[in-house]
């Protein structure tokens, strides 16, 4: 990062008098992105911890929800009819008394209909809609209007499906029961900031006095390292808080079951049934360790603790069991003759502790992560700045002004990050504008806003590369972020299916010409040696804004709806607008007149050209069938299938992003300095191919790992250098370069659309193992035909000093 920034006079640097009014912008913008960065931080939080209640909550709910369903499905055996059952309004009453925090339970039949409720804000149009969407889940969950919607099944005689136990847990009561986790998260929140702040001042007067060797890297290390400790104070509070609440919420939950099933006890025991008499208690043992899985084992003891029958997880022991177990006492009698006659012992499990306690710690990692992406980003657009700053000092008046493609970073950023908001609930939200029993399949329905998004996104790369060479890379970005912004306000207003495709081919539409529109600007701005850092740097830039957004969008969804995630989408998706306006003006320029052969004469001869052909067909189409193949179907798939968790591949996709943010530009700027751009492309296939053949080693989750990191180590200079190559084509010079771009770009995209369905072939044909392993080698073989094809290249290209 502070490579970035050039020195400024010695003078400058030496007297501290003169480093004072940098200083203090730099203390100024330090402590904005102080801000901005604690405020990210604490909203992924609150997030983090909402999910972790609501996830207590719903397991609560699972708890008293199966002991019910359990004497329902006794009285139906014994011949009473679900709709004709008497006492379910005292049974619905007293679930909602043992579960205060529900608004309304219901019992309906299997279509829908509603049998009994207690409360309100349930109706069978409701239940229908959440009823097509099951498939025999023994707890299915939808988020509503009205709050978290759970159906528990109901099954009669032969265990056919006769109806529903149903609940309705508003948005207020998880709220509710996060007050205290809030206080204590805004207390640590406003600690932690506190030291940031101290931290900054601190090191603002230690830079008046650094040496001079030191001040210039000082200058952005110092208030990198002060946001950072402060991120890192508040995510180990935070992450403290979660494991106390965590504990809590689990140890709450097995106590309620275990009185739950304590009350069954007792009333066979006041009907004279004796502890050594009961029979059949797996049954309700294992129903204990399904509703809690951090349960171990659950016993039965005497008056004595002896044991008399014990129940331990599948694949469990009874070591496994962690700290004192949580007791029930079991009572016969009332008032001063009641006496304990046994007790109910639930034992936790230390790995299953282990487990969850893991989960939660690398969930608050990856929002800690996340917002170190976004403080990075933020730091290296105050380095820019800076730069620009100095350049302006020391520039004579009437001189033309620099290009900076370090702007354009973050211009791209700011458009990756408003866009990848409403990423992950794009199908989702269809899905709740869809009507029930429709003549086409939802999940076909579901997926059209995201094809008519990528489509559109693919015919703005068709012309917006010839409109930036004919009228300046300004026109397609601004026109492309408006386009864009008013596609995500129609998504966010709109109650319709229809609307909302229309709106998404939109922000499609909006997406491709801003993106090409960036791209050309940064062609434009850096010469032949800086092009694969400048290209490396903006494609870090575009990573960080997909992960930063796509992160905090699918918790800000949790957090408010749909629609406040598709309007906040609007409203950032202005900023890069006003950032080129603001920053970037100074480029808004029309390039000079084409050559005459780059009409539809250059374009031929772009076609015809083996270097420019080779490019197309063995590396960029192949690259994007690997990686989008890899990454979006592959990888899901495969590790779903072996048991992984979608948090792990989750995980696993951000090694790939952080590779190309951090080692790209890295990468770029040492590779640069070499004239012959094939090599590195070859060098990308071979490493990138690699990594997929070595799956028929090892296709675990270790295996997968690496193969994704080597790909992303392969994308952070193998993309840079398939565009640099391109460039210094002859044929490219004289069709036009943002022409030859928006090309290449429309091969990328068509390698994105064959990757899933190409990958899906080969795991059908081969399985999923051997399949990987086949395109990791047909992709090392397209570079080395790549390699054979243009051996020669490097005589026929155009190097530019």
């Amino acid at each position: 990062m502070s490579s970035s920034v050039s020195p400024a006079p010695s003078s400058h640097l030496h007297n501290p008098e003169l480093r004072r009014p940098l200083l203090m912008r730099m203390l100024l913008a330090s402590m904005i992105i102080l801000v901005l960065a604690q405020g990210l931080n604490a909203v992924l939080m609150l997030a983090a911890q909402r999910n972790a209640s609501l996830q207590t909550l719903a397991t609560a709910i699972r708890i008293s929800g199966h002991e019910q369903v359990f004497h329902i499905e006794n009285a139906m055996r014994l011949g009473k009819p679900l709709t004709q059952m008497h006492g379910l309004d005292a049974t619905l009453a007293g679930l909602r008394g043992s579960l205060p925090f529900v608004t309304a339970v219901a019992v309906s039949d299997a279509g829908g209909t509603l049998l009994q409720q207690d409360g309100g804000g349930l109706t069978d149009g409701l239940l229908a809609t959440t009823l097509a969407e099951h498939q025999g889940a023994a707890l299915l969950q939808r988020r509503t209007d009205a709050g978290q919607l759970y159906l528990l099944p109901i099954h009669g005689q032969g265990r056919q499906l006769s109806g529903f136990l149903v609940f309705l847990l508003p948005d207020s009561a998880v709220t509710a029961s996060l007050q205290d986790s809030r206080a204590q998260t805004l207390q640590s929140l406003a600690s932690s900031s506190a030291l940031g702040l101290l931290l900054l001042f601190a090191a603002t007067l230690l830079l008046q006095r650094c040496p001079e060797r030191l001040y210039r890297r000082a200058l952005f290390i110092a208030p990198f390292a002060a946001v950072l400790i402060a991120q890192a104070v508040f995510s180990w509070h935070h992450v403290a808080a979660f494991r106390a609440s965590y504990l809590t919420g689990v140890s709450s939950n097995v106590q309620r079951a275990s009185d739950s099933l304590g009350r069954e006890f007792e009333r066979l025991l006041a009907l004279g049934v004796g502890l050594e008499r009961f029979h059949g208690l797996d049954a309700p043992f294992q129903r204990m360790l399904d509703d809690i899985p951090e349960l171990a084992s659950v016993a039965l003891l005497d008056a004595q603790q002896q044991p008399l029958f014990r129940h331990v997880r599948s694949g469990s022991t009874p070591t496994d069991a962690t700290g004192a177990p949580i007791l029930t006492p079991l009572r016969t009698g009332a008032g001063d003759a009641a006496k304990t006659v046994g007790v109910l012992s639930a034992s936790l499990s230390a790995d299953a502790l282990s487990r969850g306690i893991g989960r939660r710690v690398f969930d608050a990692l990856t929002v800690a992560l996340t917002s170190a992406i976004f403080v990075g980003e933020l730091l290296i657009l105050l380095a820019a700045l800076m730069h620009r700053h100095q350049q302006a000092a020391r520039q004579p008046a009437s001189g033309r002004p620099t290009a900076r493609p370090l702007l354009a970073r973050t211009a791209a950023f700011t458009l990756l990050f408003a866009w990848a908001l409403p990423l992950a609930i794009v199908p989702l939200h269809m899905a709740s504008l869809l009507p029930a029993g429709g003549p086409v399949p939802a999940d076909l329905l579901k997926a059209l806003p995201v094809s008519a998004e990528m489509l559109f996104a693919l015919l703005a790369t068709l012309f917006a590369g010839r409109w930036a060479d004919q009228r300046g890379w300004h026109w397609p970005f601004l026109a492309g972020t408006l386009i864009c912004a008013a596609g995500g306000l129609l998504a966010a207003l709109t109650a319709s299916a229809g609307a909302f495709i229309v709106a998404r081919a939109l922000v499609g539409l909006g997406y491709g010409l801003a993106w090409m529109g960036i791209q050309s600007h940064v062609y434009a701005a850096s010469s032949p040696r800086t092009q694969m850092h400048a290209i490396a740097s903006l494609v870090a830039g575009i990573f960080a804004g997909h992960l930063c957004g796509s992160a905090t969008g699918g918790m800000l969804a949790e957090q408010f709806g749909n629609p406040s995630v598709f309007l906040l989408s609007a409203l950032l998706g202005l900023l890069p607008l006003l950032f080129a306006i603001v920053f970037m003006r100074e480029h808004f320029r029309t390039p000079p007149p084409a050559t005459p052969s780059a009409g539809s004469g250059g374009l031929r001869e772009l076609l015809a050209d083996r270097g420019y052909l080779a490019l197309l067909a063995l590396c960029v189409v192949p690259f994007s069938i690997v990686q989008v193949g890899l990454l979006y179907y592959a990888l899901p798939v495969h590790l779903g299938a072996q048991g992984a968790s979608p948090a792990d591949t989750g995980r696993i996709l951000m090694i790939y992003g952080l590779s190309v943010i951090y080692l790209g530009p890295l990468l770029g700027r040492w590779l640069g300095r070499f004239r012959q751009r094939q090599r590195f492309i070859v060098l990308a296939g071979l490493l990138g191919g690699g990594g997929l053949a070595a799956l028929y080693l090892d296709a675990g989750l270790w295996g997968m790992l690496l193969a994704v990191f080597l790909l992303g180590v392969a994308s952070s200079f193998g993309g840079p250098a398939q565009s640099s190559f391109a460039l210094q084509l002859p044929a490219v010079q004289r069709a036009g370069k943002n022409r030859a771009m928006a090309i290449q770009r429309t091969a990328d995209k068509l390698g994105q659309l064959l990757g899933p369905l190409l990958m899906g072939g080969l795991f059908a044909l081969l399985g999923s193992q051997a399949g990987l392993s086949l395109a990791g080698l047909l992709y090392m073989l397209c570079a080395v035909a790549f390699w054979l094809l243009t051996r020669d290249a490097q005589h026929h290209t155009v190097v530019k000093p």
